[in-house]
């Protein structure tokens, strides 16, 4: 069996093992059926888990750019560490000219496409939410999507209250721990390290455009995200 066909093989056990997976998959007929089948396939092919294991631990990590969004304020820091939670992918600042003016998600290709995906598509749409709101001023605007980031933030936890840890990624008895090795890459690679969750310093604060824009965050669909192309 040469190598091309082995990969797939592979590729294939693995996302049956997914499949099977009874802590990410409710249906019990599907999870039975999809661990037979890779069990299979693991005799047929007189493969192990071990070479599974070791597949798919040599994916690539590599780093999206958000679209340049200018000077960043505290809600767009927030925005960018809450999806890079749901993703699990870490989030670096990107400079243009020296200012931070954007974010690099860096994580394996599917999330960190996806993460990049997200923000591109999150941060803009609660922008236009805000400025269709006559509200007085700039002030009012950032309580409102602060609300809006808060939100997300706080769904974001409770979806993955339901599930394992975002950083482990299980196939039926298969667990891979990707958070060292993403964080590594970092240091080592982009001599940059995360940031942490920025609070705005607000003297005043206006509550009522805060809670719209809390309320407003739960009209973003994070159950769907896998639907983004």
């Amino acid at each position: 069996m040469n190598n091309s066909i082995k990969e797939k093989i592979i590729k294939r056990i693995q996302k049956l093992f997914a499949l099977g997976d009874k802590n990410r998959n409710p249906n019990e007929a599907e999870v039975s059926t999809a661990l037979k089948l890779a069990k299979k396939l693991l005799r047929k092919y007189n493969l192990t888990i071990a070479e599974c294991q070791e597949t798919e631990q040599k994916e690539n990590i590599i780093k999206t750019n958000s679209e340049f969004c200018g000077r960043i304020s505290p809600w767009q820091y927030n925005l960018a560490n809450t999806i890079a939670k749901l993703c699990n992918v870490e989030v670096i600042k990107d400079y243009y000219y020296k200012q931070a003016s954007g974010f690099l998600f860096v994580g394996y290709e599917l999330e960190a496409k996806l993460a990049k995906q997200l923000y591109d598509m999150i941060m803009p749409l609660i922008k236009i939410w805000s400025t269709k709101i006559k509200y007085e001023n700039s002030f009012s605007r950032k309580c409102y999507l602060q609300g809006v980031v808060q939100r997300l933030s706080d769904r974001v936890n409770e979806i993955l209250a339901f599930k394992n840890k975002p950083q482990e990624i299980k196939y039926g008895t298969l667990m891979i721990l990707k958070d060292k090795e993403i964080s590594t890459y970092c240091e080592k690679n982009l001599k940059l390290k995360t940031f942490q969750r920025k609070n705005p310093n607000y003297k005043d604060f206006d509550i009522f455009a805060y809670a719209q824009g809390y309320s407003d965050g739960n009209k973003i669909d994070l159950q769907d995200k896998q639907k983004i192309s």
